[in-house]
């Protein structure tokens, strides 16, 4: 996204602040910050659009339900006795993350298709779109031949 960003903007001055609003939106909206279900729902969509947003929800869930963190029990505390769920599947729901599985292969095929599709916008742009060179001096081979130098 990044790449897509600076490949349209005429220099860094242009790029940088654009790309830091986007890493702005891409933190409050990932669910780390805002919890899923407290993001407001007029910006839902940029929720399910953020590439942040599936690989924390992606690599949650594979720490949360691995062997380590899916147990009944855990330091004394019976987390299928009073929760009814795992204490895995617990702490994903504390923080408003789904528990099944196969989020971390829809993960996965989101951040590929993201990059690829971002990937190909860059290449249409940079294709398309030729920002003009910028303006710099220039010294020509002739007019050193006819001036002279102390």
């Amino acid at each position: 996204m990044y790449f897509f960003i600076t490949s349209f903007t005429p220099d860094v001055h242009v790029a940088k602040p654009l790309c830091l609003t986007w890493l702005l939106l891409c933190v409050l909206s990932s669910g780390y910050v805002v919890p899923r279900e407290q993001i407001p729902v007029f910006y839902k969509w940029l929720y399910w659009l953020n590439p942040n947003a599936w690989g924390i929800r992606s690599l949650a869930i594979s720490q949360y339900r691995s062997d380590k963190f899916d147990v009944a029990v855990d330091r004394g505390v019976d987390f299928v006795g009073t929760h009814n769920q795992t204490m895995g599947v617990f702490l994903l729901s504390f923080y408003d993350i789904q528990s099944e599985r196969s989020w971390i292969v829809y993960g996965l095929a989101y951040s590929a298709a993201f990059y690829v599709l971002f990937m190909l916008f860059t290449c249409l742009v940079l294709e398309r779109k030729r920002l003009e060179a910028p303006e710099n001096v220039v010294v020509r081979k002739d007019s050193l031949d006819n001036s002279t130098f102390v």
